[in-house]
């Protein structure tokens, strides 16, 4: 059995939360940012820490793990997001959208999202390295489990990335060693993998740290500040660049774009690797011992200060290593086998769920005596239009399935079409009405299973639309637009309209559906489309937008002409009428849906998760 010193391992997870601490705080005023930066220390220097969603999921995690234990899984922490997050931003937004519909993980990471590669997961990896230290495979596939409640690609990728070659730096500090541990946990030709492998290579060239930003951007740049590659490559850039600590942050934070998540996953990453006395006073005085929570986090224990968060990892740490029966412990002094470290680097259970990621749900069911992994591929999103007919595969680990038997609510049908070697089929088939409801409930009966395999379905979006109609100016032909008529009907499985991605003239498309929300409330509507509209609500303009913007389809950040103010919304159908002029080159494309007006907690601008957007009759 190997021992990592447990004196020397809480030295490390007490500097991790420290320069989690630091990095967030040096950041987080520039955060969004996108051009070269010239920091050299804190600016503005702060009196305290201060918030940052960097930290506070990775709190909600631990709290997850003190009350559940080490079987926690995706479920789990989609169960504590509902309980205990209520940020709105983008992903999380999403997120929680998803869940309040009723879609459980990965599918909440990966349906109706646009932001499914961006920062929100690689920021919390810290929390999995340091209570699987010295196992990154472990460390990875609770990275995984805790990534694909809000993401669905890169955003997985760099968390996996992330806390797999933290976990390894508990026992290893050979940098090349350390990125290739992290980079062999996640697939080879992901943009993430491609990004750090792209830094690694400008280093060793000799690059320029800012030569190397340039070209960073110019192969992975995207127009979105929080996209996971571009910046998990400015975090090893500063890492591989920087002559100490401070210098390594300021290098990182002064790539811009995410920059509290650049400076706080790197600052994790040295404090980690290094401990404490890594960071100058100068850097660990100015945010003190005080863990600050934000606004986001709710009817959760948090640890009031670091030296209590360190005690509270360590003795997850513990529990996880136990339970999970690694062939390493905490203990009075260190003793590892390097070969040790070659055999943890690889997990079975995370390369099978990657496997099975698309679009698949995950099910742990007593069969045959033994608990079986089941997984039910739903064979596309889990939107469906009326009487749409879908053909869903299910998997079975190391056993025959038996009889299976499905039933849903509001009519929907679920006939079984055999089985053959563990692998089943069931024909699954929408009811004529499926828009008259946010959310059905489908039961599938695996053989002589625990329980049965639930499954939450949700209606598909209904749209009638005309044009396009070539015009000589899009602005011109907002105001005076042209007759258009060929009415017809368009099904998407969510929320966003894609018409076309982009033709060589000016046009303009007419879009009418309607609006169902179950009771009355205050509300605001978001069309958020990266060209011009106009947009009616029963009959009355609400929204025009006369100027082309970047598309960021988030509700706090869909720019001017896309949002409403927050009105009284009764009760039933409503009529949205959209007119779309699109430039030349572009894209004709629109999200809708409705959200919370801010309120006294922040600007919990969340989709209602009853909104169901309806085939005009």
């Amino acid at each position: 059995m190997a021992t990592l010193a447990r004196e020397d391992y809480r030295r490390r997870v007490y500097g991790c939360w420290l320069g989690k601490t630091i990095g967030g705080t040096l950041g987080a005023p520039h955060e969004g940012r996108q051009q070269l930066l010239d920091l050299a220390f804190y600016d503005p220097v702060p009196t305290g820490a201060v918030a940052n969603d960097d930290l506070d999921l990775q709190l909600v995690w631990l709290a997850a793990l003190r009350e559940h234990g080490p079987g926690l899984d995706e479920r789990t922490l989609g169960d504590a997001w509902r309980r205990h997050l209520v940020y709105p931003f983008d992903e999380y937004g999403i997120a929680l959208w998803n869940l309040g519909r009723g879609l459980e993980p990965p599918l909440s990471g990966q349906f109706a999202n646009h932001f499914g590669d961006c920062m929100g997961a690689p920021i919390r990896s810290e929390i999995w390295a340091c209570v699987a230290p010295g196992c990154p495979g472990l460390g990875a596939r609770y990275a995984y489990y805790d990534g694909c409640v809000d993401h669905s690609g890169e955003g997985i990728y760099g968390e996996m990335f992330l806390a797999a070659l933290e976990s390894a730096a508990f026992v290893c500090d050979d940098r090349d060693r350390l990125l290739d541990i992290g980079l062999g946990l996640i697939p080879p030709d992901c943009r993430t993998a491609g990004a750090v492998r792209l830094t690694r290579e400008l280093h060793a060239e000799g690059l320029a740290w800012t030569a190397a930003r340039e070209r960073i951007l110019a192969e992975w740049g995207h127009v979105n500040f929080t996209d996971a590659p571009q910046n998990i490559a400015f975090t090893i850039l500063g890492w591989l660049w920087g002559e100490d600590a401070g210098d390594a942050l300021c290098k990182a934070v002064n790539c811009g774009y995410d920059t509290d998540c650049t400076g706080a996953t790197l600052g994790a990453l040295l404090g980690l690797l290094h401990g404490p006395e890594v960071f100058d006073p100068k850097w660990a005085e100015p945010v003190g011992e005080e863990v600050v929570v934000g606004w986001g986090v709710v009817g959760c224990e948090t640890p009031a200060t670091l030296q209590e968060l360190t005690d509270w990892t360590l003795a997850e740490a513990e529990r996880m290593l136990a339970h999970h029966k690694m062939p390493l412990r905490l203990g009075k002094s260190g003793k590892l086998d390097p070969a040790l470290l070659e055999t943890l680097a690889a997990d079975a259970v995370v390369a099978e769920r990657l496997a099975h990621h698309g679009q698949t749900l995950h099910f742990s069911r007593e069969l045959g005596g033994r608990q079986r992994d089941v997984y039910i591929s739903l064979g596309g999103p889990p939107a469906m239009r009326p009487m749409e007919e879908r053909k869903l595969e299910l998997n079975f680990a190391g056993c025959r399935a038996g009889l299976l038997h499905g039933y849903g609510e509001h009519g929907w049908q679920v006939e079984a079409l055999g089985c053959d070697n563990g692998h089943c089929h069931l024909l699954l088939k929408a009811p004529r009405r499926v828009q008259a409801h946010p959310a059905h409930r489908v039961s599938i009966d695996v053989g002589l299973a625990s329980g049965p395999c639930e499954l939450v379905l949700v209606p598909a979006c209904g749209w009638r639309v005309a044009g396009p109609v070539a015009v000589p100016d899009a602005l011109a032909a907002l105001d005076h637009p042209p007759d258009v008529a060929g009415w017809r009907p368009v099904w998407t499985a969510d929320h966003r309209l894609e018409l076309d991605d982009g033709a060589e003239t000016d046009r303009i498309y007419r879009v009418t559906t309607t609006l169902a929300i179950g009771d009355g409330r205050h509300a605001r509507l978001v069309c958020a489309t990266p060209e011009l509209q106009r947009v009616w609500l029963d009959r009355d303009e609400v929204l025009v937008k006369r100027e082309p913007t970047a598309f960021i389809p988030a509700a706090h950040r869909s720019g001017p002409g896309t949002a409403t103010t927050a009105e009284r919304w009764r009760s039933g159908e409503h009529t949205l009428q959209l007119l779309l002029a699109v430039r030349a080159g572009q894209p004709a494309v629109v999200h809708v849906f409705i959200t919370r007006p801010a309120d006294i907690q922040g600007p919990r601008l969340v989709p209602y998760d009853d909104l169901v957007i309806r085939m005009p009759g």
